[in-house]
């Protein structure tokens, strides 16, 4: 194999060139969809665990409401 210089041992094309910075672009973003929602997600069982920590005297005056309870409105008075 001669060893010439003037040639790139790897040429990419323009078109490949191309295409793998598109994939890349698809493979960052996606990694920044999976950062967000894992955030999210962590986010979430913080709640669950702060959650159980409450006393059951803190959720009883929810169940006067029934299954609505977290959809319903702040009562006035």
């Amino acid at each position: 194999m001669p060893n010439n210089n003037n040639q790139e041992y790897f040429h990419e094309s323009r078109f490949a060139q191309i295409r793998n910075w598109i994939m890349w672009e698809m493979l960052r973003g996606a990694g920044y969809a999976a950062a967000v929602l894992l955030v999210v997600l962590a986010f979430i069982l913080v709640l669950v665990v702060i959650s159980w920590a409450l006393p059951d005297q803190a959720r009883s005056g929810l169940d006067m409401l029934g299954p609505v309870a977290a959809f319903a409105p702040p009562m006035a008075g």
